[in-house]
Protein backbone atom coordinates (compact mmCIF):
# COMPACT_ATOMS: atom_id res chain seq x y z
CA UNK A 1 0.00 0.00 0.00
CA UNK A 2 2.89 2.58 0.90
CA UNK A 3 4.53 2.00 -2.43
CA UNK A 4 1.50 2.69 -4.48
CA UNK A 5 1.03 5.89 -2.49
CA UNK A 6 5.06 6.27 -3.16
CA UNK A 7 3.84 5.72 -6.81
CA UNK A 8 1.19 8.24 -6.93
CA UNK A 9 2.86 10.98 -4.76
CA UNK A 10 5.75 11.04 -7.64
CA UNK A 11 3.27 11.07 -10.74
CA UNK A 12 1.87 13.95 -9.12
CA UNK A 13 5.06 15.53 -8.56
CA UNK A 14 5.79 15.27 -12.18
CA UNK A 15 2.46 16.58 -13.04
CA UNK A 16 2.95 19.72 -11.49
CA UNK A 17 6.09 20.89 -12.59
CA UNK A 18 5.47 23.25 -15.15
CA UNK A 19 6.04 23.09 -18.54
CA UNK A 20 7.30 25.20 -21.24
CA UNK A 21 7.33 25.48 -24.97
CA UNK A 22 10.08 26.81 -26.06
CA UNK A 23 8.96 28.48 -29.25
CA UNK A 24 11.27 31.83 -28.54
CA UNK A 25 13.86 32.48 -31.92
CA UNK A 26 17.08 33.89 -31.31
CA UNK A 27 17.06 37.19 -33.14
CA UNK A 28 20.04 36.31 -34.61
CA UNK A 29 17.70 33.52 -36.71
CA UNK A 30 15.69 36.49 -37.75
CA UNK A 31 15.50 39.48 -39.43
CA UNK A 32 12.61 42.35 -39.95
CA UNK A 33 10.98 43.70 -42.84
CA UNK A 34 10.35 47.07 -42.81
CA UNK A 35 9.21 47.75 -45.99
CA UNK A 36 7.49 45.45 -48.38
CA UNK A 37 6.54 46.69 -52.18
CA UNK A 38 3.89 44.25 -54.78
CA UNK A 39 3.89 44.42 -58.18
CA UNK A 40 1.95 42.54 -61.20
CA UNK A 41 3.69 42.13 -64.73
CA UNK A 42 3.77 39.62 -67.67
CA UNK A 43 0.98 37.45 -64.76
CA UNK A 44 3.27 37.35 -62.27
CA UNK A 45 3.26 38.76 -58.71
CA UNK A 46 6.67 39.92 -57.44
CA UNK A 47 7.53 41.18 -54.07
CA UNK A 48 10.15 43.25 -52.84
CA UNK A 49 11.02 42.41 -49.30
CA UNK A 50 13.37 45.54 -47.65
CA UNK A 51 15.33 44.12 -44.63
CA UNK A 52 17.47 46.63 -42.34
CA UNK A 53 20.75 44.89 -42.16
CA UNK A 54 21.40 44.00 -38.02
CA UNK A 55 23.82 46.43 -37.50
CA UNK A 56 22.10 49.37 -38.29
CA UNK A 57 18.99 48.49 -35.46
CA UNK A 58 21.74 49.05 -32.99
CA UNK A 59 22.00 52.96 -31.82
CA UNK A 60 25.55 51.97 -30.72
CA UNK A 61 26.57 51.64 -34.54
CA UNK A 62 24.34 54.97 -35.73
CA UNK A 63 26.75 56.90 -38.15
CA UNK A 64 29.48 54.29 -37.56
CA UNK A 65 31.40 53.28 -40.87
CA UNK A 66 30.60 50.16 -42.67
CA UNK A 67 31.32 49.13 -45.97
CA UNK A 68 28.01 46.83 -45.82
CA UNK A 69 24.36 48.52 -47.25
CA UNK A 70 21.95 49.72 -44.78
CA UNK A 71 19.22 46.92 -46.20
CA UNK A 72 19.19 43.98 -48.03
CA UNK A 73 16.23 43.45 -50.32
CA UNK A 74 14.90 40.04 -51.10
CA UNK A 75 12.50 39.33 -53.62
CA UNK A 76 10.21 36.34 -55.00
CA UNK A 77 7.74 35.79 -58.34
CA UNK A 78 5.01 33.40 -58.59
CA UNK A 79 1.64 33.15 -60.66
CA UNK A 80 -0.11 34.14 -56.95
CA UNK A 81 0.33 36.30 -54.12
CA UNK A 82 0.27 33.19 -51.43
CA UNK A 83 2.96 31.30 -53.68
CA UNK A 84 4.89 34.59 -53.83
CA UNK A 85 4.58 34.85 -50.05
CA UNK A 86 6.08 31.01 -50.05
CA UNK A 87 8.93 31.23 -51.81
CA UNK A 88 10.03 34.68 -50.02
CA UNK A 89 9.46 32.56 -46.96
CA UNK A 90 11.55 29.68 -48.43
CA UNK A 91 13.88 32.11 -50.19
CA UNK A 92 16.09 32.83 -46.83
CA UNK A 93 17.74 30.55 -44.29
CA UNK A 94 16.55 32.78 -41.36
CA UNK A 95 12.91 33.28 -40.54
CA UNK A 96 11.14 36.68 -42.15
CA UNK A 97 9.47 38.81 -39.54
CA UNK A 98 6.39 40.95 -40.51
CA UNK A 99 5.17 42.52 -37.63
CA UNK A 100 7.57 45.42 -37.37
CA UNK A 101 6.44 46.66 -41.12
CA UNK A 102 6.34 50.13 -41.27
CA UNK A 103 5.45 50.74 -45.26
CA UNK A 104 3.92 48.99 -48.05
CA UNK A 105 4.39 49.91 -51.71
CA UNK A 106 2.01 49.34 -54.41
CA UNK A 107 2.87 49.35 -58.27
CA UNK A 108 0.20 50.78 -60.02
CA UNK A 109 -0.05 47.77 -62.30
CA UNK A 110 -1.40 45.69 -58.93
CA UNK A 111 -4.19 48.04 -58.20
CA UNK A 112 -7.05 46.19 -58.78
CA UNK A 113 -10.26 44.74 -56.82
CA UNK A 114 -9.21 41.02 -57.67
CA UNK A 115 -5.69 41.40 -56.51
CA UNK A 116 -6.30 43.69 -53.92
CA UNK A 117 -8.80 41.17 -52.32
CA UNK A 118 -6.06 38.36 -52.58
CA UNK A 119 -3.40 40.56 -50.41
CA UNK A 120 -5.79 41.78 -47.69
CA UNK A 121 -7.23 37.93 -47.45
CA UNK A 122 -3.59 37.01 -47.25
CA UNK A 123 -3.01 39.66 -44.92
CA UNK A 124 -5.48 39.54 -42.79
CA UNK A 125 -5.09 35.22 -42.49
CA UNK A 126 -1.79 35.95 -41.05
CA UNK A 127 -0.68 36.67 -37.55
CA UNK A 128 2.90 38.29 -38.21
CA UNK A 129 1.04 41.40 -39.79
CA UNK A 130 -0.01 44.21 -37.62
CA UNK A 131 -2.46 46.24 -40.48
CA UNK A 132 -1.20 49.83 -39.22
CA UNK A 133 1.57 50.70 -41.54
CA UNK A 134 1.23 52.82 -43.98
CA UNK A 135 0.52 52.44 -47.66
CA UNK A 136 2.12 54.33 -50.80
CA UNK A 137 1.04 53.54 -54.59
CA UNK A 138 4.03 54.37 -57.15
CA UNK A 139 4.39 53.75 -60.76
CA UNK A 140 7.95 53.92 -60.51
CA UNK A 141 10.35 50.77 -60.96
CA UNK A 142 10.36 49.13 -57.79
CA UNK A 143 13.68 47.86 -57.84
CA UNK A 144 15.07 50.90 -58.40
CA UNK A 145 12.79 52.26 -55.72
CA UNK A 146 14.29 49.94 -52.73
CA UNK A 147 17.56 50.36 -54.19
CA UNK A 148 18.40 53.96 -54.01
CA UNK A 149 20.91 55.50 -52.25
CA UNK A 150 20.37 57.71 -49.03
CA UNK A 151 22.46 59.98 -47.79
CA UNK A 152 23.93 57.86 -44.62
CA UNK A 153 25.30 54.93 -45.23
CA UNK A 154 24.85 53.12 -42.20
CA UNK A 155 21.26 54.14 -40.92
CA UNK A 156 18.33 53.68 -42.94
CA UNK A 157 16.26 55.52 -40.21
CA UNK A 158 15.52 58.21 -41.59
CA UNK A 159 14.17 56.86 -44.83
CA UNK A 160 10.81 57.49 -46.29
CA UNK A 161 10.53 53.73 -46.66
CA UNK A 162 11.09 52.96 -42.94
CA UNK A 163 9.84 55.86 -40.29
CA UNK A 164 9.55 58.76 -42.50
CA UNK A 165 10.23 62.28 -40.66
CA UNK A 166 9.87 65.58 -41.71
CA UNK A 167 8.97 69.55 -41.75
CA UNK A 168 6.44 69.06 -44.10
CA UNK A 169 4.02 66.10 -42.96
CA UNK A 170 2.23 63.79 -45.25
CA UNK A 171 -1.27 62.33 -45.42
CA UNK A 172 -0.86 58.88 -43.49
CA UNK A 173 -2.99 55.82 -45.31
CA UNK A 174 -3.18 52.20 -42.97
CA UNK A 175 -3.85 49.28 -44.47
CA UNK A 176 -6.80 49.52 -42.60
CA UNK A 177 -7.77 52.88 -44.81
CA UNK A 178 -7.10 50.39 -47.81
CA UNK A 179 -9.51 47.64 -46.29
CA UNK A 180 -12.23 50.23 -45.85
CA UNK A 181 -11.95 51.56 -49.03
CA UNK A 182 -12.67 48.14 -51.02
CA UNK A 183 -15.52 47.37 -48.46
CA UNK A 184 -16.78 50.04 -47.04
CA UNK A 185 -19.46 52.35 -49.32
CA UNK A 186 -18.21 55.88 -50.04
CA UNK A 187 -15.33 55.37 -48.31
CA UNK A 188 -12.82 57.45 -49.92
CA UNK A 189 -8.89 56.76 -49.57
CA UNK A 190 -6.13 59.17 -50.55
CA UNK A 191 -3.04 57.31 -51.07
CA UNK A 192 0.37 59.11 -50.93
CA UNK A 193 2.51 58.73 -54.54
CA UNK A 194 5.91 57.56 -54.19
CA UNK A 195 8.46 59.65 -56.88
CA UNK A 196 12.21 59.30 -57.46
CA UNK A 197 13.82 62.15 -58.60
CA UNK A 198 17.57 62.84 -59.35
CA UNK A 199 17.96 66.12 -57.23
CA UNK A 200 21.10 65.12 -55.42
CA UNK A 201 24.87 65.84 -55.60
CA UNK A 202 26.88 63.10 -54.12
CA UNK A 203 30.50 62.87 -54.24
CA UNK A 204 30.16 65.12 -57.55
CA UNK A 205 27.91 62.28 -58.72
CA UNK A 206 24.12 62.78 -58.86
CA UNK A 207 22.01 60.79 -56.52
CA UNK A 208 18.18 60.22 -56.68
CA UNK A 209 15.73 60.70 -53.51
CA UNK A 210 12.37 59.66 -53.04
CA UNK A 211 9.57 61.84 -52.26
CA UNK A 212 5.74 62.24 -51.90
CA UNK A 213 4.36 64.52 -55.20
CA UNK A 214 0.76 63.59 -54.09
CA UNK A 215 -2.16 61.38 -54.10
CA UNK A 216 -3.79 58.66 -55.92
CA UNK A 217 -7.58 57.37 -55.46
CA UNK A 218 -9.96 55.38 -56.76
CA UNK A 219 -12.98 56.88 -58.59
CA UNK A 220 -15.72 54.81 -60.23
CA UNK A 221 -13.66 51.63 -59.78
CA UNK A 222 -10.08 53.72 -61.87
CA UNK A 223 -7.32 54.61 -60.34
CA UNK A 224 -6.58 58.48 -60.48
CA UNK A 225 -4.39 61.20 -59.10
CA UNK A 226 -3.84 64.55 -58.19
CA UNK A 227 -0.31 66.18 -57.07
CA UNK A 228 0.70 69.29 -55.22
CA UNK A 229 1.30 71.04 -58.62
CA UNK A 230 -2.57 70.17 -59.45
CA UNK A 231 -3.70 71.79 -56.20
CA UNK A 232 -1.13 73.23 -53.79
CA UNK A 233 -3.87 73.55 -51.34
CA UNK A 234 -3.31 69.78 -50.59
CA UNK A 235 0.07 70.59 -49.54
CA UNK A 236 -1.49 73.31 -47.24
CA UNK A 237 -3.98 70.68 -45.69
CA UNK A 238 -1.14 68.10 -45.04
CA UNK A 239 1.88 70.37 -43.51
CA UNK A 240 3.36 71.26 -40.31
CA UNK A 241 5.62 73.78 -39.37
CA UNK A 242 6.81 76.67 -41.88
CA UNK A 243 5.39 76.40 -45.30
CA UNK A 244 5.33 78.53 -48.08
CA UNK A 245 3.19 77.27 -51.30
CA UNK A 246 1.57 79.88 -54.33
CA UNK A 247 -2.66 79.43 -55.18
CA UNK A 248 -4.02 81.56 -57.41
CA UNK A 249 -1.04 83.38 -58.41
CA UNK A 250 -1.46 84.58 -54.52
CA UNK A 251 1.67 83.92 -52.42
CA UNK A 252 1.50 82.07 -48.76
CA UNK A 253 3.55 81.71 -45.80
CA UNK A 254 2.28 80.18 -42.49
CA UNK A 255 4.73 79.54 -39.94
CA UNK A 256 4.44 77.08 -37.08
CA UNK A 257 1.58 75.63 -39.01
CA UNK A 258 -0.99 72.75 -37.98
CA UNK A 259 -4.41 71.07 -38.84
CA UNK A 260 -6.66 69.66 -36.62
CA UNK A 261 -9.99 68.26 -37.75
CA UNK A 262 -13.40 67.06 -36.07
CA UNK A 263 -16.61 66.48 -36.26
CA UNK A 264 -19.80 67.06 -34.75
CA UNK A 265 -23.14 67.42 -34.76
CA UNK A 266 -23.46 66.58 -38.99
CA UNK A 267 -21.00 69.78 -39.19
CA UNK A 268 -17.16 69.64 -40.28
CA UNK A 269 -14.24 71.52 -38.13
CA UNK A 270 -11.03 72.45 -39.64
CA UNK A 271 -8.63 74.24 -37.05
CA UNK A 272 -5.88 76.00 -38.62
CA UNK A 273 -3.07 76.97 -35.59
CA UNK A 274 -0.48 79.33 -37.07
CA UNK A 275 1.84 82.33 -35.96
CA UNK A 276 0.92 84.10 -38.94
CA UNK A 277 -1.92 86.16 -39.50
CA UNK A 278 -4.06 85.64 -42.98
CA UNK A 279 -8.24 87.00 -43.60
CA UNK A 280 -11.72 86.04 -43.76
CA UNK A 281 -10.78 85.12 -47.54
CA UNK A 282 -7.93 82.93 -47.01
CA UNK A 283 -10.85 81.09 -44.93
CA UNK A 284 -12.97 81.03 -47.64
CA UNK A 285 -10.20 79.96 -50.11
CA UNK A 286 -9.86 77.08 -48.37
CA UNK A 287 -13.84 76.04 -47.93
CA UNK A 288 -14.21 77.23 -51.51
CA UNK A 289 -11.39 74.62 -52.55
CA UNK A 290 -12.61 71.45 -50.73
CA UNK A 291 -15.89 72.22 -51.68
CA UNK A 292 -14.57 71.91 -55.30
CA UNK A 293 -12.95 68.79 -54.60
CA UNK A 294 -16.19 67.40 -53.50
CA UNK A 295 -17.47 67.56 -56.12
CA UNK A 296 -14.54 66.59 -58.35
CA UNK A 297 -15.21 63.32 -56.40
CA UNK A 298 -12.01 64.23 -54.77
CA UNK A 299 -13.67 63.36 -50.44
CA UNK A 300 -10.25 64.57 -48.96
CA UNK A 301 -11.96 64.61 -45.51
CA UNK A 302 -14.54 61.48 -46.16
CA UNK A 303 -17.59 63.70 -45.65
CA UNK A 304 -19.49 61.38 -47.61
CA UNK A 305 -19.02 58.26 -45.42
CA UNK A 306 -19.80 60.46 -42.68
CA UNK A 307 -22.79 61.94 -44.06
CA UNK A 308 -21.78 65.81 -43.78
CA UNK A 309 -22.85 68.19 -46.17
CA UNK A 310 -19.62 69.63 -47.42
CA UNK A 311 -21.55 73.41 -47.28
CA UNK A 312 -21.30 72.64 -43.11
CA UNK A 313 -17.43 72.68 -43.39
CA UNK A 314 -16.19 75.21 -40.60
CA UNK A 315 -12.71 76.96 -40.79
CA UNK A 316 -11.14 78.04 -37.42
CA UNK A 317 -8.15 80.19 -37.19
CA UNK A 318 -6.10 80.22 -33.74
CA UNK A 319 -3.53 81.99 -33.82
CA UNK A 320 0.10 80.58 -31.72
CA UNK A 321 1.84 82.99 -29.22
CA UNK A 322 5.45 82.92 -29.10
CA UNK A 323 6.83 81.25 -26.17
CA UNK A 324 8.62 83.27 -23.76
CA UNK A 325 11.88 81.79 -23.00
CA UNK A 326 12.93 81.88 -18.75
Amino acid sequence: MKKILLILLLLISFLCIPYYNNDYIDITHMVNVSSMGLDYQDNKFTIYAYVINNYTMSKNDYNTSSNSKVATIITSSSDTIDDAFFKLYDSVFVKLNFSHLETIVLQTNFISSQYMEQLINYISTHNDFYPKFNVYITNENLKELFNIDYFSDTSSYYNILTEYKSEIEHHHTTFIDLINDFEEINYFVMYPSLKLKENILRDDKKGTSLYIDGYYYLSNGMLSKITYEDNSLLYFLYSTNDISFKYTNQNYYLTSLSIKTFKFNKKFYLLVYSKSNYNESFKDLIKNNLISLYNNNIDVYNLKYFDIDPNNIIILSVQKETKKSL
